[in-house]
């Protein structure tokens, strides 16, 4: 079996897999005439956001295999909700699909649960893209070298240190999961620049983060500030000498994914066929090098396996943020 022929089947898998409705003419008919204009790919976040860099990676592989041009849209906003809207606004025919994020599944529902949709039963998920790790790091002249020595730093201190972590992302949680496996008492800071954050990360004021690579990048390569930990379950390999906090911490695990997603009641073969043209970018041979620049993975997952992965994060989000009292700002 030649390489198109195993991604058409796994485009076809996945897209009968999730899809759970269909209507007006049959799927074969409804593919044959799609796409019939530009196809639209919604950005939950900014231009030069995470998903933003997914998206444009993505697009030009799309539109090859689609024969039409995937145009990207930024729509930021209460942490992807008014992207989402916006797209299940639109008609649910595959021509406008969402960039979407871990938030809008197993963030949002409980920290804005009047948000008007429900990501589980209002999106189905064309193809899973790529991951993102959390980064524990402190400034150098904390003089802590690993998480053993943090732990025992802050418990020395209770109360007294800050920790720079954003509120209503992964980062929180992973702070907040870290303090709570760790008996931990410090002061979490959320600023509305992240370029103040860094800044002030790197002059020491903020001794501790939990951050994105691309962020604290040139400090860690300049020697000001030191990695001690990832959030994601096994270690990075652009970066194999940073441990994993689930070595030290079975089962700790707070990363950020982006998958592309389609509404619900989008026609199967439509999905069918957008799931191949995703999955013929992800095959890119660029791809996987402009991800790892920005502390980013490819997410190998099937359909079942990423479903899985929602749902296990949706229930352990869900007793973090009831058990720490998380709300957003």
């Amino acid at each position: 079996m030649n390489a198109l022929m195993q991604r058409r089947r796994v485009a076809l898998t996945i897209g009968s897999a999730l899809a759970s409705a269909t209507f007006g003419l049959p799927a074969v008919a409804q593919a044959k005439d799609f796409p019939v204009r530009p196809v639209r790919l919604v950005v939950t976040f900014p231009a030069g956001s995470g998903p933003d860099t997914i998206a444009r990676s993505i697009a030009p592989g799309m539109s090859e295999a689609l024969g039409q041009q995937v145009v990207v849209d930024n729509r930021p906003g209460a942490g992807g909700n008014v992207a989402a809207l916006s797209v299940l606004g639109e008609r649910h025919d595959g021509h406008t699909l969402l960039m979407g994020t871990d938030s809008i599944y197993s963030l949002n529902p409980f920290l804005f649960p009047k948000a008007g949709y429900d990501a589980n039963t209002d999106f189905v998920v064309v193809a899973p893209i790529a991951e993102t790790g959390v980064f524990l790091v402190v400034n150098t002249s904390l003089g802590v070298n690993n998480t053993q020595e943090l732990v025992a730093l802050v418990k020395s201190q209770p109360g007294k240190l800050n920790v720079s972590a954003p509120t209503g992302t992964p980062h929180h949680l992973a702070a907040e999961r870290f303090a709570a496996i760790n008996g931990l008492q410090w002061t979490r800071i959320s600023y509305r620049d992240p370029q103040q954050a860094v800044t002030e990360l790197a002059a020491g004021l903020v001794p501790i983060a939990f951050s994105t690579w691309p962020s604290i990048a040139p400090h860690v390569q300049s020697g000001k500030l030191r990695l001690l930990g990832v959030s994601t379950p096994t270690r990075f390999e652009s970066l194999p000498s940073v441990p994993a906090l689930a070595e030290s911490y079975p089962g700790f695990e707070e990363s950020g994914w982006f998958a592309v997603l389609a509404p619900r009641g989008t026609p199967p073969a439509v999905l069918a066929a957008l799931s191949e043209a995703t999955q013929q970018a992800r095959e890119a041979p660029d791809l996987k090098p402009r991800l790892a620049i920005q502390g980013m993975r490819l997410i190998a997952a099937d359909g079942a396996a990423f479903d899985a992965r929602i749902k296990r994060e949706i229930q352990a989000r869900a007793d973090l943020i009831r058990s720490r009292g998380i709300r957003a700002d």
